[in-house]
């Protein structure tokens, strides 16, 4: 596994919702997350823990986004804000909110790739250690890239973080493993017409779940949706799922 620290990998995500207490208690119920509620400089922020491991965070979503539907952003780390995003713009990328700093923290700055999907970027604070994976339930296990615009994102990732994209046949389009020093770090795979996970290009986070076929009774009863119901790949099963504020995301049950 790819260590957080390690320039172009992906350490973090969090969620942008209407109403973060009830999203915590969804989550928490769902993935048997502790959510805990803290006011920083930058105003209230909830962190999920599995154990004593922090797996994502969630946040008001800004009033000006209200027609925007609320959604998981990944953060990825970086060295230098500035050198980046050069690097975003030459390879067809765009700024969608200009760098801000959080106090005591990192300079953060939100783009999107030449195919429109969303994406964070984190630079300075202090140097994240350890591996962001695990396997336990509630864990962040995978991301993976849905977009129209395969060959452009391909260069995009490979260019800005040093990314390495190798292609198997898999399906009617496809799949893209992007690996980083060796190691995996996400998937990338086309987002054809009627595909129900989401209508644009986007990320998505993969959360570990004992078994899929509860996560996704869990998910209708307490008021999300199941968009595509469990599928057996070679590691196990993985379902997508909507929050009630329509928040995509999947969940991946391993085989045993």
């Amino acid at each position: 596994m790819i260590d957080a620290g390690t320039y172009g990998s992906i350490n973090w995500v969090d969620l942008s919702t209407p109403d973060v207490a009830a999203s915590a208690a969804f989550y928490d119920t769902l993935l048997s997350w502790d959510s805990t509620k803290s006011v920083t400089p930058m105003g209230e922020y909830t962190v999920a823990k599995v154990g004593e491991r922090e797996v994502a965070g969630m946040m008001e979503q800004d009033p000006a986004m209200a027609d925007s539907p609320p959604v998981w952003t990944l953060f990825f780390y970086i060295e230098d804000m500035d050198a980046t995003l050069t690097k975003v713009k030459a390879a067809g990328g765009t700024v969608l909110e200009a760098p801000f700093d959080i106090p005591d923290g990192p300079r953060i700055c939100v783009v999107a790739d030449p195919t429109g999907a969303m994406l964070a970027l984190l630079a300075g604070g202090a140097r994240p250690e350890g591996e962001y994976f695990f396997t336990s339930p509630g864990a962040v296990c995978w991301f993976e890239l849905l977009t129209d615009g395969i060959a452009f994102a391909e260069a995009f990732y490979t260019s800005v973080f040093g990314w390495d994209a190798s292609t198997v046949a898999v399906g009617a389009g496809g799949y893209t493993m992007f690996t980083l020093g060796g190691e995996d770090v996400a998937g990338m795979k086309p987002l054809p017409g009627g595909e129900p996970d989401s209508a644009v290009p986007n990320w998505i986070t993969y959360f570990v779940v004992a078994d899929c076929a509860v996560a996704e009774e869990s998910a209708a009863a307490l008021g999300g949706a199941v968009l595509r119901t469990a599928t057996e790949i070679p590691e196990g099963k993985y379902a997508v799922l909507a929050d009630p504020h329509g928040a995509t995301f999947a969940v991946m049950e391993y085989g045993t």
